[in-house]
């Protein structure tokens, strides 16, 4: 960090910006010379804390969402490879939902959805019975016998 009036700040006060004076803070001139690996690892730990601010977290798979799932009469999941095209299939049902936010799938072949989770980890499940519809979307990693995918997203669609 360096400030025109000031000059060059300690490493301690570089990697915390929480210890900069105030007047750095709110000041005007000041300039963040860091390399993009540095920010890149900066902007995730920041996206990582934002998600876990709350600690009464709300849940993202809510009771009808749930419902919409455990009832739907097949799912849809989607999987996008590394180059971006899509790929869909269809299950009968989700072999478990685990906590307020994780589903999980039994693996029948699955050969190139597994394949791409493991290329990107990007899913999206659609749900849907009688009335009510989800898209969810989240990141998602496969074994020999499962498909688990964390819901990050739940958007609604009838």
């Amino acid at each position: 960090v360096s400030h025109p009036e000031r000059g060059r700040e300690s490493a301690a006060q570089q990697l915390n910006p929480v210890t900069l004076p105030p007047r750095l803070v709110s000041g005007r001139g000041i300039r963040l010379h860091l390399p993009a690996q540095v920010w890149a690892c900066f902007r995730n730990q920041v996206n990582e804390q934002m998600s876990s601010c709350s600690s009464t977290k709300e849940p993202v798979l809510t009771a009808p969402v749930r419902e919409t799932v455990e009832k739907s009469p097949f799912l849809a999941l989607t999987t996008l490879s590394g180059d971006g095209r899509p790929h869909t299939i269809a299950v009968a049902k989700v072999k478990e939902i685990r906590g307020s936010d994780t589903l999980v799938f039994g693996v029948y072949k699955m050969v190139r959805t597994r394949q791409n989770l493991a290329e990107t980890g990007g899913l999206q499940v659609v749900a849907v019975n009688g009335q009510a519809g989800y898209r969810l979307s989240g990141k998602a990693t496969a074994t020999a016998e499962e498909v688990t995918l964390t819901v990050d997203g739940v958007e609604a669609l009838l």
